[in-house]
């Protein structure tokens, strides 16, 4: 995701299926990748479905980057487990979305008494796979793979073109998005950007009535009518958590802003929303590769024969729709029916 909650596309991968060995061999070129443009490993956060492929390869290649889970994919293999579920989603969301610890525990309890095998289920995966109070790394509030399933919608009538036609319908798409995004940044002339600047004017809006009280000159209590949360500038800290996971400031410290009459608060941004790193991202050009007729002959390259087509699938082809997500419910899935009478799916009235 770059600085303007965009997506960011950094790499395409083609294998014969979702096994181990293929996501090892991407993960692998993903991470030499990542390497040689000097990114740092260790603050990586990767968020993925429950697909055994996808964790093994993780494990191999990327041991030391926190591993979370998708909180959508993960209610799914919920509701697959138990219907009573569905009831409860707001809870789960609630819990999932919980910056502070005695959130986290109200809705939890709720879950724990009602359907207590889904509790269960969300302590054996790891809360810290899929909680925000509970992540060992910052995942600046994102909780799913929506970008993922995007870059999915957006190939999904691609995927019959031969391989080469494939790769340069995304070589092309890439290059027509670096295009857009650099367009957009020379419009920006403030310091952050503007998903930024409008996350600020919200919680700056938020906490108008809020009442600060100085403990010292680096630390504050906000009484904003409900829990409150005490301010610390030196170490950019909140005890509401919001500042620390998100990366930009919560209300508590847009209030304290007010308190000294500060005109600006980007130094209390991380530099991931600044407008340089949004720039810096896009600012490599996507080049067309030139006609045939162009290519020079190297005498020594080696003939690539076609892929040995090893299985199968009998019956008709496989339509391009959305495949379900490890332990979704294939059954329901499928079904787009809606009864207009009960409100359910999979028939109608």
């Amino acid at each position: 995701m770059d600085a303007n909650n965009g997506i960011l596309p950094l790499a395409y991968g083609i294998g014969a299926g979702e096994t181990t060995d293929h996501w090892t061999w991407f993960f692998g070129n993903l991470r030499d990748s990542l390497q040689s443009s000097g990114c740092c490993i260790h603050n990586l956060t990767i968020i993925s479905d429950r697909a055994p492929a996808i964790a093994a390869g993780i494990s191999i290649v990327f041991s030391e980057v926190f591993h979370a889970l998708c909180a959508r994919h993960l209610l799914g293999n919920l509701k697959s487990v138990s219907k009573r579920v569905k009831s409860y989603e707001w809870h789960y969301w609630k819990m999932c979305k919980a910056y502070r610890k005695s959130d986290f525990d109200h809705h939890y309890g709720i879950l724990a008494r009602r359907i207590p095998d889904s509790t269960r289920t969300l302590t054996t995966v790891g809360l810290n796979r899929w909680s925000r109070h509970h992540a060992d790394r910052v995942r600046y509030a994102y909780l799913t793979i929506n970008s993922a399933e995007s870059m999915n919608a957006q190939s999904v009538h691609a995927r019959k073109l031969p391989i080469t036609m494939l790769l340069e319908f995304f070589r092309a798409s890439v290059q027509q998005w670096f295009w857009e995004h650099r367009n957009t940044v020379h419009g920006l002339t403030t310091p952050v950007t503007s998903y930024a600047e409008r996350k600020l004017g919200k919680r700056n809006h938020k906490s108008l009535t809020w009442t600060v009280k100085p403990i010292s000159q680096v630390k504050f209590e906000v009484m904003d009518m409900k829990k409150g949360g005490k301010v610390n500038l030196q170490d950019k800290t909140c005890t509401c958590k919001q500042w620390q996971f998100f990366g930009i400031p919560c209300g508590h410290v847009m209030a304290v802003a007010r308190y000294f009459v500060l005109r600006d608060v980007t130094t209390h941004i991380q530099k991931y929303f600044h407008t340089e790193m949004y720039k810096s991202a896009y600012n490599e050009d996507i080049n067309p590769l030139d006609h045939i007729s162009k290519w020079i002959d190297l005498g020594h390259l080696q003939t690539v024969l076609p892929p040995l087509v090893t299985k199968r699938q009998s019956g008709r082809p496989k339509s391009t729709a959305r495949i379900p997500s490890q332990g979704e419910d294939k059954d329901n899935f499928k079904s787009k029916r809606k009864c207009s009478r009960c409100l359910e799916y999979g028939h109608t009235r």
